[in-house]
């Protein structure tokens, strides 16, 4: 497990390093802070309040990888607390004639 780690964290160094070079694109960590309501459906008819920090890296113009925790909050009367610890992996497809980037992610946790 150890040697996984060191390989993981050496690989995104190096990847740090590769994106100082000025071509134009993002570079550096991301940082989010995110909230909201969302509305349950089903048996289960209350909401939840998700609050949620992340930090990830946008490799190029098509690859974002990231980590993210916080807590949801239940607005049920008997509701926990949850606290969720994520993984994102986001693919982007940029376009061109548009200021929007279409994507598709990948959340586990």
């Amino acid at each position: 497990m150890k040697k996984l780690f060191f390989i993981t964290a050496l690989a995104l160094t190096a990847n740090m390093a590769t994106a100082q070079t000025n071509d134009g694109g993002h570079k550096g960590l991301d940082f989010g802070i995110n909230t909201g309501y969302e509305f349950l459906t089903g048996d289960n008819n209350s909401g939840e309040i998700p609050v949620e920090i992340s930090l990830g890296k946008r490799f190029n113009k098509n690859f974002y990888w990231g980590i993210s925790s916080g807590a949801i909050i239940q607005t049920e009367e008997e509701g926990s607390v949850l606290i969720p610890i994520t993984t994102d992996f986001k693919v982007l497809f940029p376009l061109s004639s548009s200021t929007l980037t279409p994507g598709v992610l990948l959340r586990a946790g």
